[in-house]
């Protein structure tokens, strides 16, 4: 059998484990302590999640 030919989800070649993936997101938990203790405004608290959230992308 021939495995060229075989078609896998993108995730399995991934060079890195899916526990490092989730641990990128935690390296910038100082963002979401900064949303929950600075800002009275819903929105501002939203952006701030938003900035943790898209922060998880940095080292991909």
């Amino acid at each position: 059998m021939d495995l060229s030919k075989v078609t896998l989800p993108t995730f399995i070649l991934e060079p890195r484990s899916f526990l490092e993936l989730l641990s990128d997101y935690f390296y910038h938990s100082n963002v979401l302590q900064i949303a929950a203790r600075t800002h009275d405004d819903p929105m501002q608290r939203m952006i701030e999640v938003v900035r943790w959230y898209l922060s998880g992308f940095y080292k991909t």
